[in-house]
């Protein structure tokens, strides 16, 4: 990913390492739904007991809101204006603040005052957002760590209230409620449902909630959209489904043998949805999420034949607790 932000000449980028306009899928796609996939896969492998109550629900809130305050802060960074437009003393500033801030959000402290000053933090970069002051009119509000941030909180609450099957169960709704709001639902001041940039209702309900904190190159809309959210939860949800069957008690082999399986019906299922509903990193789409979730399934197979079921050790120590 920090070639693909920083090709050094974006008129001579390598094709794979570039998003997809908007219909398909490139490799670069494949990158962000991978890290939701294995969010969902590590939280029953974090959480083998499922104990819910108030003390599990305030861990989750205060990583999740640290989370999404990391993001924030980031769409934040180049904002900030304080005291001098002086470029060697504004960066001492910034960085400064980034010091304070990223203490204040990865700092050990007591459950509560992690809590309280991960809400805090919330509170002040969205107050600055709609306070009016000129440099933070415009600064973006989704983002990569904000949506991993809601993504967590709610899979992990669907992870600890629910069994297997209801995961599923709400995955699969999701899914089919996403498809058919994008294909039953007019557009409001368009027309007709549509998947076409800009005119989608993603697109037209970013532009009511989001509206002037949106990615600065569309302005319309925001790849991390409000609606796409739910998709983007589906996907985590597969991955907890995953995540149950590599922490079950069943022989690896056997797991491993799951995985296939369920990696063709992934992969399968999502390019025959995309007939219908095209593959859309932008959009989140049905089908692209269970694309995605398939081929990152593919990747995740051989690592976990080599390194438990096989029993390879060697080369893996680095990633081991």
């Amino acid at each position: 990913m920090v070639i693909v932000n920083n090709p050094g000449n974006w008129g001579t980028v390598y094709g794979p390492l570039l998003h997809a306009k908007w219909n398909g899928c490139t490799p670069t796609d494949l990158v962000f739904p991978t890290f939701i996939l294995v969010l969902g896969i590590a939280i029953p492998l974090a959480m083998p007991i499922k104990k819910w109550n108030t003390a599990t629900f305030v861990k989750i809130v205060t990583r999740s809101l640290r989370i999404i305050c990391l993001g924030l802060f980031l769409n934040y960074f180049t904002s900030i204006h304080i005291y001098s437009d002086d470029q060697p003393i504004l960066l001492l500033i910034r960085i400064s603040m980034t010091i304070v801030v990223g203490y204040a959000l990865l700092g050990n402290f007591n459950p509560k005052i992690k809590l309280y000053l991960a809400a805090s933090i919330f509170t002040i970069l969205l107050f600055l957002a709609y306070s009016g002051i000129k440099d933070f009119n415009d600064v973006r509000l989704p983002g990569v760590l904000q949506r991993i941030g809601i993504v967590y909180f709610f899979a992990s609450i669907v992870y600890l209230k629910t069994s297997a099957n209801t995961q599923m169960a709400i995955a699969v709704a999701l899914l089919v409620g996403y498809w058919a709001l994008l294909t039953i639902v007019p557009v409001p001041g368009i027309g007709l449902a549509n998947y076409n940039e800009r005119t989608n209702l993603s697109s037209w309900l970013d532009s009511i909630l989001l509206k002037g904190h949106m990615y600065a190159v569309t302005k319309t809309w925001d790849p991390e959209s409000v609606l796409s959210t739910l998709p983007a939860i589906a996907t985590a949800l597969i991955g907890l489904i995953i995540g149950n069957i590599i922490s079950s008690n069943e022989p690896k082999k056997i797991v491993l043998k799951k995985m296939v399986v369920i990696a063709f019906l992934l992969t399968g299922s999502g390019l025959l949805w995309s007939l219908i509903f095209p593959l859309d990193k932008e959009l989140w789409t049905s089908s692209y999420t269970l694309y995605s979730a398939g081929i990152t399934l593919f990747i995740l197979i051989p690592l976990y034949y080599i390194s438990e079921v096989k029993k390879v050790k060697n080369g893996f120590q680095y990633f081991l607790l």
